[in-house]
């Protein structure tokens, strides 16, 4: 009943009752699974979503740098743009996911089944 107190009490800052309800009700069922997962699980997870946000960060830099230089590319790349998809981007690991020597590195794993020109084209794009 706290909650719902604090809650009434917010609706003075013109917070909308329902939808603060929702993220509430939202943030702690999100909570559930999180303690439920082992901490290899967890690491697993903390592991895949490093991994999506370097290959969305490439995508868009990617993106952004081919809408720049468009007619350009146009001319020796022609249909180029199809490849600008996150998953079609190259996984990376860093050596923070495996017991490296050397400082932090960026192992750059280049999808086998993409022909020279595209790999030429998406290197071009990341500068």
């Amino acid at each position: 009943m706290t909650i719902a107190s604090y809650i009434k009490g917010l609706q003075r800052y013109d917070i909308q009752e329902e939808r603060l309800l929702k993220k509430i009700y939202d943030f702690f069922d999100n909570q559930r699974p999180k303690i439920r997962r082992s901490a290899n699980q967890a690491e697993q997870r903390r592991t895949s979503s490093r991994r999506n946000a370097r290959r969305h960060a490439k995508h868009k830099h990617r993106c952004d740098a081919f809408q720049m230089h468009w007619a350009r590319l146009q001319e020796t790349y022609s249909g180029g743009e199809a490849l600008l998809k996150p998953e079609y981007m190259s996984d990376e690991e860093t050596d923070d996911e495996y017991n490296g020597v050397i400082g932090k590195r960026v192992l750059v794993r280049k999808p086998h089944w993409r022909n020279e020109k595209a790999n030429e084209l998406l290197c071009l794009l990341t500068g």
